[in-house]
């Protein structure tokens, strides 16, 4: 059992805030549940990079789905095929995660300074 620091209630283990409290959640918010709240109340921020990184994902996708077709095509194509569709699958899957990393920076330098 926890004691809530406002009211002095006693709280249950699975309880966030302290349901008793007249002023509610926002005095008792950790610096946690403060970042999970405001990661759902403000807009996602650059919607253009996350398309491209989920567009790059996508076809990274695709490309190793006809390597796969490629190698079952002949031991002739099968071989450069697959390392070459294996090499661009990967660039394409470093530069979706790239991106989401760059994207992941900007939002907690900004949540951090707020």
């Amino acid at each position: 059992m926890r004691v809530c620091p406002n009211c002095q209630a006693q709280l249950e283990d699975g309880f966030k805030f302290c349901p008793y409290c007249p002023d509610g959640p926002p005095k008792h918010q950790t610096a946690a549940t403060k970042a999970i709240t405001v990661s759902f109340e403000e807009p996602r921020k650059y919607p253009a990079l996350r398309f491209i990184s989920t567009t790059y994902k996508v076809m990274a996708v695709i490309t190793l789905i006809v390597t796969l077709f490629l190698v079952a095509a002949g031991p002739l194509l099968g071989i450069p095929a697959l390392v070459i569709g294996v090499i661009v699958s990967l660039t394409l899957l470093a530069f979706s995660e790239i991106i989401k990393i760059f994207i992941d920076i900007e939002e907690n330098t900004r949540q951090k300074n707020q």
